[in-house]
């Protein structure tokens, strides 16, 4: 099964991510999927992450953990 996103949907989720979690004094969020790629991300200054090698890593997790399942 394939999602496809366009601009307007990305800019949404974005906006939902900044109003609903940025707003509240979080410092870095992104949006990954099940293969490690980043959908979206919203970070601030004091936040500064390494986020593809953390998206990466989630990834492989996840992949372990369900293959274990």
């Amino acid at each position: 099964m394939n999602y496809v996103f366009d601009r307007e949907q990305l800019t949404a989720i974005e906006d939902i991510l900044e109003r609903d979690l940025m707003d509240l004094g979080v410092h870095s969020v992104f949006l990954i999927d099940m293969a490690g790629n980043i959908i979206a991300n919203k970070e601030t200054d004091e936040g500064k992450h390494d986020i593809y090698s953390l998206a990466a890593l989630a990834a492989g997790n996840f992949g372990a953990v369900s293959t274990m399942a």
